[in-house]
């Protein structure tokens, strides 16, 4: 304890001084109670875990679940929309529109609720 608080007085860093006593061989929960007894609160760290080195790409996926029905659905619009004008009149496309709109809308019911799931988890 007398070395944090010569440390503190001299300027130091309360994080810095944390990491030194760290590497010393100092357990978190004594550096805490350390502080504590010193006047704070808390240790300056909280925690030294590292953060989830995949939410970026966890968010990114609950966001595609939730914005892909409205891709699949516009897509499908554009395409209706250059075949009628092209002059192209088939079944097997009209067929295969109808599905994968459907398969859209199933999606605009599911996507938001797995997107939001996904992005708690993460």
């Amino acid at each position: 304890m007398q070395y944090i608080q010569l440390a503190l007085t001299q300027g130091g860093n309360p994080a810095a001084i944390q990491q030194g006593l760290l590497q010393t061989g100092w357990s978190e929960p004594m550096i805490a109670e350390a502080f504590r007894r010193l006047g704070f609160g808390q240790s300056p760290i909280v925690s030294t875990s590292m953060p989830n080195p995949h939410y970026a790409r966890d968010v990114r996926r609950g966001i595609l679940w939730i914005v892909s029905p409205f891709i699949i659905l516009i897509s499908v619009a554009i395409l209706q929309f250059i075949f009628h004008f092209a002059g192209i009149d088939s079944k097997f496309i009209d067929i295969l529109a109808i599905l994968i709109g459907f398969a859209g809308v199933v999606l605009l019911i599911v996507g938001p609720i797995i997107g939001i799931i996904k992005i708690v988890k993460a």
